[in-house]
């Protein structure tokens, strides 16, 4: 009920609709809109263009900033939590652990409990601090490197070895093909939140400037 609650309060394009939301003597249920796109983490087996990981970068951000903006925060963003409405439109689900940040704790968002998927969580989520917009962030910019690289930028052999991973080692540096973008995953990445973008709009302006930067260093090896 809480997730259904949450994610009907959040319309945009980039954003799984709910349709219905019931409890009944014999059950509980959403219905919401059938993605028939399939998953990123689908997606991201046959690789993906670096037009396409930015496509996705960027609506990603928009979904994300427009749930901060109404007081939720997502705290388990991962590929298989990306689905396609259409070959083109990313779409935002499973809020099953979202924080309001409106609203006192609940069983599931409780400070102490630590909640996500080790991959992609942020160093205030292994801390089980209390979380804002800026662990989504950090959570992106891991997708965002793994979209990039095709791997995740930290690993390890165990659950606990990727967590200290997200603790206390920097992530590799991007493959010089995508050095433009360095400057923008070092600050999503970055371990202490006030050193990272202070909201996802700021992150997509920076975002759109390396693009730019990207194609003109292109262009100009191309002119003779």
């Amino acid at each position: 009920l809480v997730e259904g609650r949450t994610m009907a309060k959040l319309p945009h394009r980039n954003i799984v609709a709910v349709y219905d939301i019931v409890k009944s003597a014999d059950a509980t249920y959403i219905a919401m809109e059938y993605l028939e796109g399939g998953t990123l983490s689908q997606k991201m087996k046959d690789g993906q263009s670096l037009g396409d990981a930015i496509s996705v970068v960027v609506q990603i951000a928009q979904a994300l900033q427009f749930a901060h903006e109404h007081g939720v925060v997502h705290r388990d963003l991962k590929p298989a939590n990306i689905m396609y409405r259409d070959p083109h439109t990313p779409v935002l689900t499973d809020f099953g652990i979202a924080k309001q940040q409106d609203t006192t704790a609940t069983r599931l968002t409780q400070t102490g409990m630590l909640v996500g998927t080790p991959t992609y969580m942020s160093p205030e989520q292994i801390n089980a601090l209390d979380v804002d917009g800026r662990s989504d962030l950090y959570a992106l910019g891991v997708l965002f490197y793994e979209l990039l690289t095709g791997t995740a930028p930290f690993a390890g052999d165990t659950p606990i070895a990727v967590l200290m991973a997200h603790l206390t080692t920097p992530p590799p540096p991007l493959p010089a093909q995508f050095a433009d973008f360095q400057p923008v995953i070092d600050r999503m990445l970055a371990k202490n939140r006030d050193e990272r973008f202070a909201n996802l709009k700021d992150f997509t302006r920076a975002l759109k400037g390396a693009v730019v930067n990207h194609v003109v260093r292109r262009v100009k090896k191309m002119v003779p």
